[in-house]
């Protein structure tokens, strides 16, 4: 499968929803796969409510700390759940994408965080989320780094696999953009969670640090799962 190709199915998986999207799965890979491709709300009884913690922090902007909540029904036309998606509140409510999901299997979650985020890189670069959309993708298809780590979840020590992308790194055009290239996103995904989504976190830090490595973020975000409620 060429690129072109690629990129039109995960900008379908990056739209509007993430649910049933239909391709010859031979050909995409095990990371696209985990992240876009997984019923993760398949073990959700509906209704219910997942909860995650939100939080963003760093030297760039003012720090922000809020709520966001998928309202899960079962769906009327599929076997995959409606979703109800509430990012943030006030004035940080993020609504670039659609109120209602239906019949979703992949975790809506994680299409509010990056669909958040590309909107976040506009506002902060003034380049286009459809750049950052195709950079992603392109993480997602050929650089991701995956492996399988143990998170602590109800007390115990469950398995998951933590997903590492860094899209800008090796961008040719990262000039127009410097300051920011250097962001990373994480994406812990484990099937003991409810929702399938543990934990999703993005960092960058300020390229002049003499000490990239003991540097504090410029700017870092996470999604953390909070727990789930009937």
């Amino acid at each position: 499968m060429n690129l072109h190709r690629r990129s039109i199915l995960l900008a379908a998986a990056l739209s509007t929803t993430l649910a049933n999207v239909s391709f010859a799965q031979d050909n995409i890979s095990d990371v696209e796969k985990r992240v876009f491709m997984t019923d993760h709300l398949k073990s959700v009884v509906a209704p219910a409510t997942l909860n995650y913690q939100f939080s963003k922090s760093g030297s760039l902007e003012s720090s922000i700390d809020g709520k966001v909540t998928l309202s899960l029904t079962a769906s009327k036309v599929g076997a995959g759940k409606d979703c109800h998606v509430e990012f943030l509140s006030g004035e940080n409510q993020f609504k670039g994408i659609p109120d209602l999901i239906e019949n979703a299997t992949g975790n809506p979650a994680i299409l509010a965080f990056l669909e958040r985020d590309l909107i976040e890189m506009k506002r902060l670069t003034r380049g286009q989320p459809n750049y950052y959309r195709k950079r992603l993708r392109m993480a997602m298809a050929e650089s991701a780094k995956a492996k399988p780590v143990t998170v602590k979840f109800s007390g115990k020590d469950v398995a998951a696999s933590e997903i590492l992308l860094t899209p800008y790194e090796n961008d040719p055009a990262r000039s127009r953009y410097e300051k920011f290239s250097n962001k990373s996103y994480t994406i812990t995904l484990s099937d003991e969670v409810p929702g399938g989504v543990y934990k999703i976190h993005s960092r960058m830090i300020d390229r002049a640090a003499k000490d990239s490595a003991a540097a504090k973020p410029m700017l870092e975000e996470a999604l953390i799962f909070s727990g789930s409620s009937k």
